[in-house]
């Protein structure tokens, strides 16, 4: 893809990453979803659908940071970036849900989920930089020869 489209695609990924978030954080979908086992392997579900939002979090944030032209961050200060922008957001929501619905409470045990999410997310990043930056790299360039050639 060219570097335009590549930097509105990560852009609208990581911008649709934190709608989606929001919606499935402080929306109403009691119900709206269906009936699902309350645990897996003894942890509830609810808490590994948290891990799971979070964990993505620096990974979307990766891409945005890494292929978006008019950030500029020195990679040494990428993965603190965006380990503590990840705990703001999920204490952000967290809190949100306690203090703008009547429908959810804020669960100390949702914000830990959230934390292990974003920090796993972040030291997975961190350790997988190289191999992810020569992946996101071919990916680019299959897009633009499949799409200009």
């Amino acid at each position: 893809m060219e570097k335009r489209k590549t930097y509105v695609a990560v852009t609208g990924l990581f911008a649709l990453y934190i709608i989606a978030v929001l919606c499935l954080t402080l929306l109403d979908l009691s119900d709206k979803t269906p009936e699902l086992p309350k645990y897996f392997l003894g942890i509830p579900m609810d808490k590994i659908a948290h891990f799971l939002m979070y964990f993505a979090y620096p990974v979307v944030g990766w891409l945005m940071c890494t292929y978006n032209k008019h950030i500029k961050i020195r990679h040494g200060y990428l993965y603190p970036l965006l380990f503590i922008t990840g705990l703001a957001f999920a204490a952000f929501t967290e809190y949100a849900q306690g203090a703008f619905t009547t429908y959810r409470d804020s669960d100390p045990l949702d914000f830990l989920a959230n934390i292990i999410g974003i920090t796993s997310g972040t030291l997975l990043m961190w350790i997988f930089r190289k191999p992810a930056t020569k992946i996101c790299n071919w990916m680019q360039q299959y897009m633009h020869n499949l799409l200009y050639n």
